[in-house]
């Protein structure tokens, strides 16, 4: 399925669970200090000892449905996802341009859609609107995808959208939150007077 509307049904049932009234179930210990920052080093999650981490999405995971030009989660198809030995120069793209999903927006909705129409995706979502990104035929190249929290890893990651119901190329994406009230995604752009706020 190749999405070219920004304004899509993402929604057709959706049901919000609050965090908040599962968070009182379980006492979680309070951390001691804050995590340090540590320059030059990527530093270690500290947590609670009741939570507990696992990887659900990483930039080596492909799209199920891959553009041209976005074909793994959190990378543009603009160079190699590492760096290749002998591969830095002045007119090389040494890795590939980094994304950056922003500001994750947890969802909890039924009926959800995808590039195949015969799986079941599941109750459980991240969008992630995406604030870096390289410039497409002059225009900077924005999108969102949605992690599918409960499906395998072929369909994990769903490139939501690249373009907005009027066929222009979205800008890099901010920010995200929920609007209970039209059960609506919205998403934001800070690129000055190319920036602005969208419904999904």
């Amino acid at each position: 399925m190749k999405i070219s509307a920004f304004a899509i049904g993402l929604v057709t049932s959706p049901s919000l669970l609050a965090a908040t009234a599962i968070a009182g179930a379980v006492k979680i210990t309070d951390l001691a200090a804050n995590n340090a920052k540590t320059d030059g080093v990527a530093a270690v999650n500290v947590i609670a000892a009741e939570l507990g981490q696992s990887i659900v999405a990483e930039g080596r995971m492909k799209l199920e449905n891959p553009t041209d030009f976005i074909g793994y989660y959190g990378y543009d198809n603009d160079g190699p996802l590492a760096p290749v030995a002998g591969g830095q120069s002045k007119n090389n793209q040494v890795e590939a341009t980094k994304t950056e999903p922003d500001k994750n927006t947890y969802l909890i909705l039924a009926d959800q859609k995808g590039a195949d129409a015969a799986y079941n995706y599941g109750t459980h979502f991240v969008f992630q609107g995406h604030e870096n990104g390289v410039v497409k035929d002059g225009q900077p190249q924005g999108y969102f995808t949605r992690i599918n929290l409960d499906a395998d890893e072929a369909h994990r990651v769903t490139l939501m959208a690249t373009k907005d119901t009027s066929g222009n190329t979205l800008r890099f994406i901010d920010g995200s939150t929920w609007n209970p009230f039209a059960q609506r995604l919205l998403l934001t752009g800070e690129e000055g007077d190319e920036g602005g706020l969208w419904q999904a």
